[in-house]
């Protein structure tokens, strides 16, 4: 409620784009498909086989979104247009870019496809990856891989066409 950035953080950024244009900056405005742990709905993190959350190695640590999830891609389509507007409202040419949009793999090579938004969107069922630096993956494996990379590619499109939607010289 009441939009998708806090105040001070709309207040940081429309500093920080004021001041990038009055030296002659051209700005380009990032947004990964990661969020603080402690602040992010367990639903939305994308998940291990055993339900894992996909955690970064940062502590205290991030979390990846799952590209499946409505209400995380929906947060971050809100989040990257609000970004947008204070860049173009400072008189910067709107620039976005989509940084790191990816299934997260632990360390062990576990991939974090499992998630329930991810499981439903993947047919319902998807078959385990035990790892992914496995060379003897199975045709099913493989085909899930396939089925997770268009499915975060169809995310990484939707996030663009929010933006454009909004700044369509984006």
């Amino acid at each position: 409620a009441g939009g998708a950035l806090n105040a001070p953080c709309s207040a940081w950024h429309a500093d920080f784009a004021a001041r990038s244009k009055a030296l002659g900056y051209r700005l380009i405005l990032s947004l990964s498909y990661e969020l603080f742990d402690a602040h992010c709905y367990n639903d939305w993190k994308q998940r291990a086989w055993n339900g894992d959350p996909a955690h970064t190695g940062y502590s205290p640590p991030s979390v990846l979104l799952s590209p499946a999830h409505a209400g995380a891609m929906g947060y971050l389509q809100a989040v990257a247009r609000a970004f947008v507007f204070i860049m173009a409202s400072a008189g910067h040419a709107p620039r976005f870019q989509i940084g790191e949009p990816w299934w997260w793999v632990l360390p062990d090579g576990r991939p974090c496809l499992y998630d329930a938004a991810s499981r439903t969107a993947l047919g319902g069922s998807p078959i385990e990856i035990a790892t992914v630096r496995s060379t003897a993956l199975t045709s099913a494996q493989k085909a899930l891989l396939d089925d997770a990379g268009a499915l975060l590619a169809a995310s990484t499109a939707a996030l663009v066409a929010a933006v454009r939607s909004d700044q369509p010289a984006c």
